[in-house]
């Protein structure tokens, strides 16, 4: 069923076109896939699959986690939905206060703390496989035009990093300084993950393209090329979890008018 975040997510790719890193396209795809982008119009079936269809295909979008799943759905999104929650009225209270006891000329300040739950790697693959299998099956089912189909998949956390493994077969010991430096990267990249390139191109006669969308950038994979990306990826990564806090904080102060 498509809500306000599907369409703000789509949105935020569109506007951000040009800042795409494109993996696999040749020059005709690239001006396909901009064309699907901005050719796609919501599902007028608000609540049938897919959420946005344009003349040859479907945009469909989803959400992944990296946190545990329970009945409710991830741990994460419950908790920092509750954190958002309370900081609001925290907030809004501290503001009440300060208007009606204030303190001149002098700043005063609040601040709300929210410490991430327990994320994994395995939890992120458990999360995007069950996921994506569900919206594939949704695919086949479709009966509407789908030749280019395409997946806009959403991760928000700031939760995984990603380190390349470079030394994994080399011996210890001996000094290797500038010769290969890894690549290192502060959030999860789908481009770089062997695992989840093999997972997607198992259904690469069903999607063409992957929009894989996470917290500061965006990645397109053309999937049927991912044997041709793969050649560049030699090493794996390592794939850890980053302890991260979020913190809101308001300041407020009341000016004395002369």
């Amino acid at each position: 069923m498509r809500g306000e975040r599907e369409q703000k997510c789509l949105d935020w790719v569109k506007e951000n076109v040009k800042n795409i890193f494109y993996y696999g396209f040749s020059r005709e795809n690239m001006e396909l896939f901009e064309h699907c982008l901005f050719a796609a119009a919501a599902n007028p079936r608000n609540s049938e699959f897919p959420d946005f269809i344009f003349k040859d295909g479907i945009i469909e979008h989803f959400q992944i986690t990296s946190s545990r799943l329970n009945r409710k759905g991830s741990v994460h999104q419950k908790e920092y939905s509750h954190y958002c929650k309370n900081s609001k009225n925290t907030f809004q209270a501290f503001q009440e206060e300060i208007n009606q006891n204030p303190s001149f000329n002098k700043v005063q300040s609040k601040h709300c703390f929210f410490k991430q739950p327990e994320h994994s790697y395995e939890y992120l693959k458990v999360s995007f496989r069950k996921i994506w299998n569900s919206h594939l099956e949704g695919l086949k089912k479709y009966s509407g035009c789908k030749d280019t189909a395409i997946f806009l998949i959403d991760y928000s956390e700031f939760a995984l990093g990603m380190y390349e493994d470079v030394f994994e077969n080399l011996q210890m010991g001996l000094r290797y300084d500038d010769l290969r430096k890894p690549q290192e990267f502060s959030a999860y990249r789908l481009s770089r993950d062997k695992s989840m390139l093999d997972f997607l191109y198992k259904s690469k006669d069903f999607i063409k393209f992957v929009i894989y969308r996470y917290h500061d950038g965006c990645e397109a994979i053309q999937i049927d090329n991912i044997p041709e990306l793969k050649k560049l990826l030699p090493w794996k990564f390592c794939i850890e979890a980053c302890k991260v806090m979020n913190v809101g904080s308001i300041y407020v102060t009341n000016v004395l008018d002369k």
